[in-house]
């Protein structure tokens, strides 16, 4: 019964990581670039089809989950490459934030980590296989990668806010509703890639904050002093 029991947890657990392959995160940026593709073809004389049948939902699921993962791909890049100078899209410089963290959690003082001194890009990717692979980490594994989820979905989002764009400047609308139509849509993109850098230093502070944790809680009660003087603090 035991071992009946122990299948069927394996098998739920492989279930859920074939579910998030298809995150439904992206379908969000991706029906939102959807919808603007087509109001804007509309507006420029294409039949756009009326009515739900089978076949135009799975068209339309597909279309949105790919447009999910196009506009994750160019939000990200347009939040870090493009506007990386603004001061409230900051926060997306793994090597730098690790960099901060490293000193403020002290993180040299640990044997495992002290090779990372000048190459804190490298101990942000030892560190997610760290809570990826320890059976004891997978709270943080879970929270961590729900803020990288987020992230991506926020990132998506501000582009997609830019799509909107199109079909904004085609109303037939007198200009100044259109520029303030068009100056919300761009607070909006401004705001989505705000919260992705926020949600990408959420993640970053985790992933430094248990590895500052991990190495005294998950000794064995007779090893807790070694670990104490390594990390140079009071087993007490």
């Amino acid at each position: 019964m035991g071992s009946l029991a122990e299948a069927a947890g394996k098998f739920a657990e492989k279930l859920a990581d074939v579910l998030d392959v298809f995150d439904l995160s992206f379908f969000v940026a991706g029906s939102a670039a959807l919808g603007a593709f087509l109001v804007w073809l509309s507006q420029n004389g294409v039949d756009v089809p009326e009515g739900l049948s089978a076949d135009r939902a799975l068209v339309a699921v597909i279309a949105a989950y790919v447009l999910g993962l196009a506009t994750y791909a160019l939000g990200r890049a347009i939040r870090r490459k493009g506007l990386e100078r603004i001061p409230m899209l900051a926060g997306h410089d793994n090597a730098k934030r690790m960099a901060e963290l490293y000193a403020q959690h002290r993180l040299e003082r640990v044997a495992d980590f002290r090779a990372y001194a000048n190459d804190q890009a490298a101990l942000y990717s030892r560190l997610w296989v760290l809570v990826r692979t320890e059976p004891g980490l997978r709270e943080t594994y879970a929270l961590a990668r729900r803020y990288w989820i987020l992230g991506a979905a926020y990132d998506g989002i501000g582009f997609a806010a830019l799509l909107w764009l199109l079909p904004v400047a085609g109303l037939d609308t007198p200009m100044p509703v259109r520029g303030l139509l068009g100056a919300g849509l761009v607070a909006s993109a401004l705001l989505a890639w705000r919260q992705a850098s926020m949600y990408h230093r959420y993640q970053v502070d985790e992933l430094a904050a248990t590895a500052a944790h991990w190495h005294v809680t998950s000794v064995e009660p007779a090893a807790v002093d070694a670990a104490a003087d390594d990390l140079g603090v009071d087993a007490e």
